[in-house]
């Protein structure tokens, strides 16, 4: 099973008899190679690939046909509410688990207005935490602040992507954080420009783009925060309004 990082966890609690393979690259780039792989390895095709419908646009739906024609495309979607250990899950869907004394939410949800997407991300905790919410959740809203004020017009989305990782690289949480920073938003939830490692699309006044690191550790859960922002000319407008301060709930 070829999986990015946002559903490694996943697939290793969901998939355990699958050999999991983790991908850099978009899945478009890397798909055809994949596929080759693993039929060369198991004497077998593939035969099903399942994406997210609100990720894969039009273009990228092209490339994966391009890339292996006689694979069937299988959609997928939901809203991501991912509560204690399903939190490491960066893309966890709603499910029957009972949510936990003390767990930290992590809930990503958006809305739609005349076609155009948004995208939010906030982490709650169910009553009391423990140790690990208020310190995770601390580094994590730091790299996010940090990387919303490296936001200007015409820096690389490569640069932006550093900002945050950095910090919670050198927290020592580097490997729990294997997503990009982020991503356009507009007719579609997710679109051009993608603001990750290595990134080299420089920012432009107008557009729209999510701030979302996070950290995901495995039995425990994860922590994200996220944010829409607009690049302008004199800097970034952060779009969303919800507070970002830890809530706690009762």
């Amino acid at each position: 099973m070829a999986v990015p990082f946002v559903y490694l966890e996943q697939a290793r609690k969901q998939a355990p008899a699958f050999e999991l393979l983790r991908f850099q690259r978009e899945f478009a780039e890397v798909w055809p190679d994949l596929v080759a792989e693993i039929s060369s390895a198991q004497q077998c095709r593939a035969r099903r690939v399942a994406f997210e419908s609100a990720y894969l646009t039009v273009a990228e739906h092209g490339k994966l046909i391009a890339g292996v024609k006689d694979a069937e495309l299988v959609p997928m979607e939901g809203i991501v509410v991912g509560a204690g250990p399903n939190g490491a899950m960066p893309h966890q869907e709603v499910s029957e688990r009972v949510i936990g004394t003390g767990e930290p939410i992590v809930m990503d949800l958006g809305a739609q207005i005349a076609g155009y997407h948004s995208d939010l991300t906030r982490t709650i905790c169910l009553s009391q935490p423990d140790g690990w919410f208020t310190g995770t959740y601390d580094l994590v809203l730091r790299a996010q602040l940090a990387a919303e004020a490296a936001i200007w017009r015409g820096i690389v989305a490569g640069e932006i992507d550093n900002a945050a990782r950095q910090i919670i690289t050198e927290a020592g949480y580097g490997e729990q954080y294997g997503h990009g920073l982020g991503h356009g938003v507009g007719l579609a939830v997710h679109e051009e420009p993608f603001v990750r490692q290595g990134a080299e699309e420089v920012l432009k006044p107008g557009m729209v783009l999510t701030v979302e690191p996070g950290i995901y550790l495995p039995d425990w859960g994860g922590v994200r925060v996220e944010d829409m922002v607009l690049v302008r000319e004199d800097g970034v407008e952060v779009l969303s309004r919800a507070v970002k301060e830890p809530v706690i709930t009762r």
